[in-house]
């Protein structure tokens, strides 16, 4: 059976052990892990209009920098690349149709 050690900044300390959680636990921790960025990501969207609402003006002078602006203006056009290696039925195509929101791999 596979253990893993509790986290300690100390290899000295006494450590707990637990058995490893499943797959399957690991999954819906990490699909659980994906919805709450998810929230985050369109709670600060929402809180950023508002901002641009109640202070546009401020928005284009005090608030914020050129470089921050542009940082955050040119966030919804960043892309990224992510590699899923895995053994065959290990949930590799559930993971990424997880990850974007629909069903865009085969899966079995």
């Amino acid at each position: 059976m596979k253990y893993w050690k509790g986290i300690s900044g100390n290899e000295d300390t006494e450590t707990e052990e637990f058995p490893a959680p499943s797959f399957e636990e690991q999954f819906k921790d990490l699909t659980s892990l994906i919805s709450f960025f998810g929230e985050c990501s369109i709670q600060t969207w929402q809180f950023i209009d508002n901002m641009k609402e109640k202070f546009p003006i401020s928005l284009k002078t005090d608030l914020m920098t050129d470089k921050e602006r542009q940082s955050l203006q040119s966030y919804p056009s960043k892309k990224s690349t992510l590699l899923v290696v895995g053994q065959t039925n290990s949930g590799k195509s559930s993971f990424v149709n997880e990850l974007l929101g629909g069903s865009f791999m085969p899966t079995s």
